[in-house]
């Protein structure tokens, strides 16, 4: 399988073919020092490369190395090189969906944030949100809870914080929830909103927004 990635058959190992001829020039001396570290017996950590093939296309490879000790005295390497284009592709295509949905988020004309749903602290807002608050910047905004920019009672007569907390308990059995609430800025002047709060799972921790 070593020999299919690379595009080399059996008769031409045998007829010779020198392991740096596998790198690319660029990468050559930083593989040529870890082939001579691990010929001193000294292990590390996997090494991140460029790679040849024999018809000259290239691909991004990860090798893991170690040396192969024999009654005391180092005789050579063992590795294991892993093609990781697939795996590069993936996080290059992850980025830009993560690019395209953050400027989705920031340019938004609505004002949207996300909160834990633990206790209700922001942990993010974009432009349009923290000029509807009035706060000043994003590290301000999440010391904050959307109950600490309300009245102190909601005009149902119930406390900002217990309903919103209630309101935050019930998204474990509805997936998205609107309600009209009354919000206060921070420089105190009060006004009505429409909330649309949602959640989901995002690397495995809960999110609403």
């Amino acid at each position: 399988r070593g020999l299919a990635q690379f595009g080399y058959e059996s008769s031409d190992i045998a007829a010779g073919v020198h392991v740096l001829s596998l790198v690319v020039e660029a990468d050559r001396e930083a593989v040529r020092q870890r082939l001579a570290e691990r010929l001193q017996g000294r292990d590390g950590n996997y090494l991140e490369y460029w790679a040849r093939r024999k018809n000259g296309t290239e691909f991004a490879a990860v090798a893991y190395s170690a040396p192969i000790v024999r009654a005391g005295e180092v005789v050579g390497v063992r590795g294991l090189i892993l093609d990781v284009n697939s795996r590069n592709e993936a996080l290059r295509t992850m980025r830009g969906i993560q690019k395209r949905f953050l400027s989705l988020f920031e340019n938004s004309s609505d004002a949207l944030m996300t909160i834990s749903p633990w206790d209700g602290q922001f942990t993010s807002a974009n432009t349009k949100a923290l000029s509807l608050f009035g706060a000043e910047t994003l590290e301000e905004l999440c010391t904050l809870t959307p109950w600490d920019l309300s009245p102190e009672l909601q005009p149902d007569g119930r406390t900002s914080k217990e309903k919103g907390l209630e309101l935050l308990a019930m998204l474990g059995s509805s997936p998205a929830l609107s309600y009209d609430w009354r919000h206060r800025r921070r420089d105190g002047e009060m006004f009505p909103a429409v909330v649309r709060l949602s959640s989901s799972e995002v690397c495995g921790e809960m999110v609403v927004e």
